[in-house]
């Protein structure tokens, strides 16, 4: 047996007390006043023996209440095995895991409210000296400092869901670094994990094979795990257009064990319901929901889909967003005064504004303000304008090269060059026909039906040969029947190049009045260019780039949420080809959208949403985790399934061992009654 306040044992000296009372009391000779004789008859003999027994009996009873007081004050209790010689736990930390996951209803309520609670029940175990480290997914900078009880408190009752996922291993290795960093010769830990047991947060390789402190896990568990959730939003092709139909595709999956009819998806854009609709789900089922509307304005669209879940409510919506230009504006470089096949493709359309220059007319101070250049027939390319063509397609400019046969090729290779393209060796006038397509190239999306298997292709009289490097970048589009490239490109920074083995004109082939010809161009000129990204998860830290025409050291770029009337500054990481990388997220906590802007010009509207890692809602068992925990991490990781109002007196008992204060005031209140009745009843 061992004492938590071992100094109240000098209360034992009080024992002397009823001994002196004892001594001088039953020492006193008492006169006894009779009337008459007769009434001795009365009187009870007692012998002196009984007398003396009498008085000892009550002595000892007198004794033993006071021992017994005197034991209960100095907290006695037995210590767990081999840990008699331990020094009291003095520092704790509590990890409470307030993700999403936890707006599921437990038994006793929201799991978040019921895991606050054991919280509460942790800081009433330990005595009102012990410091204590609170943490939440949040990593705040203020939770991790040495704080008291009430302390504690206010922090616990502020705590709410978070969107961050945090992996349970990597908040108990960010307490343990505090306390060490904090260690004291003294010290004994103990860290208490408050958690559902969410498999995608446990992952047992994440938590550290560590000896310096007793952890113990407190689940809070769901009585269902169903939910239904929005995984993603994505286009199958790149680029939007005003006043054509297109088509997004959600990803949704049922992570219940029951099957769901008539679920509402819904899809809005610009706050207006676009396609209403629903979905049928079976258990465990991930679906894919093809949702067909018409973008009716350009600029900036904000979508989002939407579907009907409870309790956990947070992937419920996903927002996603893009921008429309009202005009693509597209400049031709040519040798010669024009070039019909690649105007006639541009001008019968109202959305491309088409412009070009002859080769002494070239500006070439303009080509930043337009979308896509096309180099057609130029007899080389000046040091100047293999610059200005790098500098374009850097900053997220489509360029589309038709080299001429009898033009430098050197000038030509240094530009390819840069580019990590192939270089041309020469020219080929034999004639072949186009036999092979890269279906998989982004931009040939939409053009085919089908993969046909004998294709209708045009025929090449006259074209270049490219050197075949396995180092290039390059991706193949069109192959000639000798397996050489016709059409290939490649992403450059936020650009695109496209390069044709043959000029742009009838004498090199029939490829300009092939049914080809048009949709191509038409796609290198919508979805060249590196596509939109149309949603951020928050907690990634993923990069938001903006491009900006007129670009200046004092420029301030700030963001607004809608929801809100507050702004702040992003976080930039540099610029990387004229394009500012931005890191907003730091500074996001909510799922919605944020608009960018430079002074009081509109920039984009980035979507952020919610990281969906917590949509998963299964779960260890305790048994199952203590279990995994034992083999794998040793015999410091424990587990308790007890609720908060026991919770106090589990802990207490786990760490001082077993509590018997309480025995010892019941023995001194049985001490005190054999008191009572020995005077009263000892005749």
């Amino acid at each position: 047996m061992s004492f938590l306040f071992s100094e109240f044992l000098f209360a034992l000296f009080a024992l002397a007390i009823p001994v002196v009372i004892h001594l001088f009391s039953f020492r006193l000779n008492k006169v006894v006043y009779y009337s008459d004789i007769r009434f001795l008859k009365d009187i009870k003999q007692q012998t002196k023996s009984k007398t003396n027994l009498k008085h000892r009996l009550v002595l000892l009873m007198r004794l033993l209440a006071v021992a017994a007081l005197v034991l209960a004050f100095a907290q006695p209790f037995k210590p767990v095995s081999n840990s008699g010689n331990q020094k009291p736990i003095n520092k704790v930390g509590i990890f409470i895991d307030n993700s999403f996951s936890t707006e599921a209803e437990g038994k006793y309520g929201k799991l978040l409210e019921t895991a606050k609670n054991q919280a509460l029940a942790i800081l009433s175990a330990y005595p009102p000296e012990t410091k204590f480290v609170y943490l939440t997914n949040e990593f705040h900078s203020k939770h991790l400092h040495l704080l008291n009880s009430e302390q504690i408190k206010d922090f616990i009752a502020e705590t709410e869901t978070a969107p961050q996922a945090r992996q349970a291993g990597e908040a108990l290795a960010k307490m343990l670094d505090f306390f060490s960093d904090t260690r004291d010769t003294s010290d004994r830990y103990a860290v208490y994990i408050i958690s559902d047991l969410q498999k995608s947060s446990h992952s047992i390789e994440s938590f550290p094979d560590q000896k310096s402190a007793e952890v113990y896990f407190l689940p809070v568990q769901a009585d269902l795990r169903n939910n239904i959730v929005i995984d993603s939003v994505w286009f199958e092709t790149p680029g939007r257009i005003v006043n054509q139909q297109d088509e997004i595709f959600v990803s949704v999956t049922n992570r219940a064990a029951d099957d769901y009819t008539d679920i509402p998806l819904n899809l809005f854009l610009n706050d207006s319901l676009k396609a209403p609709g629903s979905v049928n789900l079976s258990a465990g089922e991930r679906k894919i929901v093809p949702v067909t509307f018409t973008n009716t304005r350009t600029g900036g669209v904000e979508g989002r889909v939407e579907i009907t879940d409870y309790p956990v409510t947070f992937d419920n919506i996903f927002y996603f967003s893009y921008d429309i230009p009202k005009k693509k504006k597209i400049r031709m470089l040519t040798a010669k005064n024009d070039n019909k096949f690649i105007r006639s493709v541009f001008e019968a359309d109202s959305y491309f504004e088409f412009s070009q220059n002859s080769e002494s007319e070239i500006s070439i101070n303009e080509l930043a303000e337009h979308d896509v250049v096309i180099v057609a027939g130029l007899k080389d390319i000046s040091a100047g304008l293999n610059n200005e063509l790098v500098n374009f397609v850097s900053e997220g400019g489509t360029l589309v090269v038709f080299p001429e046969l009898n033009s430098n090729f050197e000038t030509y290779n240094n530009l390819f060059t840069k580019f990590g393209l192939n270089y041309i060796t020469g020219t080929d006038t034999s004639s072949v026909f186009m036999s092979q397509i890269n279906y998989n190239a982004n931009i040939l999306r939409g053009i085919f039906r089908k993969q046909e298997t004998s294709p209708d292709l045009p025929e090449l009289k006259k074209r270049l040969k490219f050197s075949s490097l396995t180092t290039s970048t390059e991706e193949g589009i069109l192959f000639t029947e000798n397996n050489e490239k016709a059409l290939f490109g490649t992403k450059y920074r936020a650009g695109q190049v496209y390069v044709f083995a043959q000029p742009a004109n009838a004498e090199a082939g029939n490829f300009v009045h092939h049914a080809l010809w048009a949709p191509l161009l038409y796609n290198m000129a919508l979805f060249g260019s590196s596509e939109q990204k149309i949603s951020y998860t928050i907690g990634k830290r993923e990069t938001v780039k903006v491009k900006l025409l007129q670009k200046n050291a004092e420029d301030i770029l700030r963001i607004k949420s809608k929801d809100s009337l507050g702004e702040f500054i992003p976080q930039t990481g540099g610029s990387e080809a004229g394009v500012l990388k931005l890191f907003p997220d730091v500074a996001i906590l909510k799922s919605g959208f944020y608009t960018i802007f430079k002074d009081t010009a509109y920039v984009s509207t980035p979507a952020y949403n919610y990281d969906r890692t917590e949509s998963d809602l299964q779960t260890f068992s305790p048994d199952e985790w203590l279990n995994l925990c034992t083999e794998r991490l040793g015999d410091n990781y424990k587990i308790s399934v007890e609720q908060s109002d026991i919770l106090s007196s589990e802990i207490q008992q786990q760490q001082k061992g077993t509590r018997l204060w309480k025995f010892f005031i019941l023995a001194a209140l049985l001490f005190i009654l054999g008191e009572i009745l020995l005077i009263r009843l000892f005749k």
